[in-house]
């Protein structure tokens, strides 16, 4: 994935999407519901129903890029808000995708795992 200080901008989807979606479907939540062209260079990030988990989706010159990021321990940070849509600069992309809270100042726990359970 391009490093997230490559977009302009992006948009994090604060309804939980299910999972289960694939590109085609993330496409159509973000035309018909959200009414945006997700062929704008935008990052498209949405969030699983236990928010471990975050999809992004972005369109790279000849098609469509999917990229799936899982937390072990911690849960992705979603403040309260009245938007359904938040919009992110390219450094706080930057760190939200890297494990840091970045509305409230606070990194995850960073983990020295020996393997995979």
């Amino acid at each position: 994935m391009r490093a997230g200080a490559n977009f302009p901008k992006a948009l994090l989807f604060r309804e939980r999407v299910d999972f289960r979606k694939w590109i085609r479907g993330l496409v159509a939540l973000i035309e018909h519901e959200y009414r945006f062209s997700p062929f704008e260079d935008c990052l498209f990030i949405f969030i699983s129903r236990d928010r471990r988990a975050i999809k992004a989706l972005y369109w790279d010159k000849c098609g469509f890029a999917l990229w799936t990021k899982r937390l072990e321990r911690e849960r992705f940070p979603m403040p309260r808000s009245d938007d359904d849509v938040l919009e992110l600069t390219p450094n706080q992309i930057e760190l939200f995708l890297s494990g840091f809270d970045i509305f409230r100042s606070k990194p995850h726990e960073i983990l020295s795992l020996e393997r995979y359970t």
